[in-house]
């Protein structure tokens, strides 16, 4: 019974995790995008977005996209 319950409790802290960890990045990418809203305004035009998307990162000289653990 013990095995069980100790199971059952580290699924939902990997479960816990994986929300924060999904929460956090969607904050990071909305705080991102404030920040490129206030560049784009001190400089007084519009900058490339796509060359800027927080939720895509470089690897080995490519544009990948970030994988959210499971």
């Amino acid at each position: 019974a013990r095995v069980a319950k100790l199971t059952t409790e580290n699924t939902s802290l990997k479960s816990n995790l994986s929300e924060c960890i999904s929460r956090a990045l969607g904050a990071c990418a909305v705080s991102f995008g404030n920040a490129l809203d206030q560049v784009e305004l001190y400089l007084g035009r519009s900058l490339p977005r796509d060359k800027f998307d927080p939720q895509c990162r470089v690897r080995d000289g490519k544009l990948v996209l970030y994988t959210r653990p499971v």
